[in-house]
């Protein structure tokens, strides 16, 4: 907890001393506001999504569970987000969906499937976008290198398709599993067992059918990656930054994957200094990139909001 307050602060600090303070007031002068609303909803939509999505994943297992219940949970654990480690957080939100289930290993097998789709698809795309981006035409062009940022990403996009496909398929995804049972062996008798439920809850994907996973995959695809660009997109229109929807693409994907770091709160710091890294890319200055940064954590900070107020109705409740 200590260390994370540590790495926030350190972040946060070298982020806010690259920056031109009068130059960074002025933009807050000029910044387009009406985009924050605009900003907040798409985050809502997406969360909205991701629930539906999270149900359809939910019912494979035998659990029950509606689209506003699972949108609650989503916003309450944002709001635990801001205060607890990451493995915490996600163990809140196992916790809170075991109880309305009382299906422990089954929703931890639902989100295991759920955190791999978003992981994969985030990835993929935001590797695709990388290909058709190519920032190495701006970053390497005096050494001519223009095309390594390209055939290091088609290298790690087909891998990525490649390793989706044997573990989704039933004969190589089994032995998957196999292998992974064997290394548990050394564990405790007692978290063996578990494990291999939450493995045997893991198998039933497999045997889903291609249409189920190409229906996650469709509202993947919208919420994760649409939809997280489209609300970087807001941002940046927000903070008078313009550039291709392709180029958000691979930053959302860039700060899905740092976001998986537990090392702050609330990616606080983290976010900032990979916004102002990447966007210097472009040309864009590291007092717009604080700017647009500040606004996506601002939606953070509204879907805590909303998971605050679904806490204490639940408090209330259970007094």
């Amino acid at each position: 907890m200590i260390l994370k307050f540590t790495v926030t602060g350190i972040l946060l600090a070298w982020a806010v001393s690259r920056i031109n303070h009068e130059e960074f007031k002025k933009l807050c002068s000029e910044a387009r506001w009406e985009y924050l609303l605009a900003v907040w909803l798409s985050s809502v939509v997406c969360f909205w999504v991701r629930s539906f999505k999270m149900k359809l994943i939910l019912r494979q297992l035998g659990c029950s569970v509606t689209v506003h219940t699972l949108f609650a949970v989503t916003t309450v654990t944002t709001f635990y987000g801001l205060f607890l480690p990451g493995a915490l957080n996600t163990g809140a939100k196992w916790l809170l969906l075991r109880k309305i289930t009382s299906k422990g290993a089954n929703v931890l097998g639902a989100m295991i499937y759920n955190q791999l789709s978003i992981a994969a698809t985030m990835v993929g795309f935001g590797l695709g976008a990388l290909i058709q981006c190519n920032p190495s035409e701006l970053l390497m062009k005096q050494q001519g290198n223009t095309l390594v940022i390209p055939v290091v990403c088609s290298v790690l996009l087909a891998f990525i398709v490649l390793l989706i496909f044997l573990f989704l398929h039933k004969s190589t995804g089994n032995k998957i599993i196999h292998f992974f049972r064997i290394i548990t062996r050394v564990l405790p008798s007692a978290v063996r067992t578990r494990g291999d439920r939450v493995f045997d809850q893991i198998a039933v994907f497999q045997g889903a059918g291609w249409k189920f996973h190409i229906y996650i995959g469709i509202l993947t695809l919208l919420a994760s990656v649409v939809g997280a660009a489209v609300t970087q997109l807001l941002a940046a229109q927000g903070a008078n930054i313009h550039l291709s929807f392709t180029v958000f693409i691979w930053l959302s994907a860039m700060i899905y994957v740092l976001s998986r770091l537990p090392i702050t709160f609330a990616n606080i710091g983290l976010r900032d200094v990979s916004l102002m890294s990447a966007l210097s890319i472009y040309g864009i200055t590291n007092s717009a990139a604080l700017l647009m940064s500040l606004i996506l954590l601002s939606a953070v900070f509204f879907m805590a909001g909303i998971g605050a107020v679904y806490q204490m109705v639940w408090f209330s409740k259970n007094r």
